[in-house]
C-alpha cells in the first residue's frame, strides 16, 4: 500500500536511512535469503489469517526493550495510520504502567531479541492470556526459548519466527519487516481504503488539520554556485 501519512514518514525515513547505510556492511547472500523468507507467503499468510482476531482488540501494545523499543514505537505509529489505538513500551515498563490500562481481548506484541527478555516475557504472557484473554504475538529469532503454550489456546498465542542472524544489523532488518507485516495485517482488516490517507478514516478533516498543525520544514538546500574560473 502507498499513501502519505504525516505522523510516521519522518520517523520511518530516519530508520530507512540507517538501514540503507547499514546494508553495505552486510553479507548480501544472507540479506537476500532473509528478505526472501520474510516476504514469502509462508511467512505472512499465518499473520493475515489471524489478523481478523487481532483487529478485534480495542488496543495493541508493542513491547520491546533496548534497541527494540525503537521498533515498538514504529509498530504503534504504523497502527495509527490505520486509525487503531496502540502503545509502545519496554517490558518492565509495561508491567508497572501500561499493564494497568490493558483490557480484555487486547493484543500484546512481544519483540524478543535476547534470552533474558524471552524468559521475562514468558512469565508475563501466560498471566495476560489467563486474566485478560489477551492475544499474544511473540516475535523472535527461531532458535530462542519461548513462552510455554500448554495452557493457552491456539488463537491466544502466535509465534513469529525470524531467521537466525549473526549480525545485529541483519537482526534489526528482520524485526523491521516483521513489525511491518503485523501492522499491515491488522490494519487492513475492515479498513475503508488502505491506499488513502489514514486508511480512509475521516480523511478530509484529518488532512485539513494536519496541514495546519504540522509546521512546514524550514530546511533549504544551499545553492551551489559554479566557479567561473573552472
Amino acid at each position: 500500500y502507498h499513501h502519505d501519512v504525516a505522523q510516521t514518514k519522518t520517523f520511518w525515513a530516519v530508520i530507512l536511512t540507517l538501514i540503507r547505510a547499514a546494508e553495505i556492511t552486510l553479507d548480501w547472500k544472507t540479506l537476500l535469503a532473509h528478505t526472501r523468507r520474510l516476504l514469502s507467503a509462508s511467512f505472512y499468510d499465518p499473520l493475515l489469517n489471524k489478523a481478523s482476531l487481532w483487529a478485534q482488540s480495542g488496543q495493541t501494545f508493542f513491547v520491546g526493550s533496548g534497541w527494540l523499543k525503537i521498533l515498538a514505537r514504529l509498530g504503534s505509529y504504523k497502527m495509527y495510520e490505520f486509525n487503531r489505538l496502540a502503545h509502545f513500551t519496554g517490558i518492565e515498563e509495561y508491567c508497572h504502567t501500561h499493564y494497568f490500562i490493558t483490557r480484555t481481548g487486547d493484543t500484546i506484541v512481544f519483540l524478543i531479541a535476547d534470552q533474558d527478555t524471552a524468559a521475562r516475557a514468558a512469565e508475563i504472557a501466560p498471566v495476560l492470556i489467563e486474566l485478560f484473554d489477551a492475544r499474544v504475538i511473540w516475535i523472535q529469532p527461531e532458535s530462542f526459548y519461548r513462552a510455554p503454550q500448554s495452557n493457552t489456546s491456539g488463537n491466544s498465542f502466535e509465534v513469529v519466527d525470524l531467521p537466525v542472524a549473526d549480525e545485529s544489523v541483519q537482526q534489526f532488518l528482520d524485526f523491521v519487516l516483521a513489525v511491518q507485516w503485523v501492522t499491515y495485517a491488522i490494519g487492513r482488516v475492515d479498513a475503508v481504503d488502505i491506499n488513502t490517507f489514514h486508511a480512509g478514516y475521516d480523511t478530509e478533516r484529518l488532512v485539513a488539520g494536519t496541514l495546519q498543525t504540522i509546521r512546514k520544514s524550514a530546511i533549504r538546500v544551499p545553492e551551489i554556485k559554479s566557479n567561473s574560473n573552472e
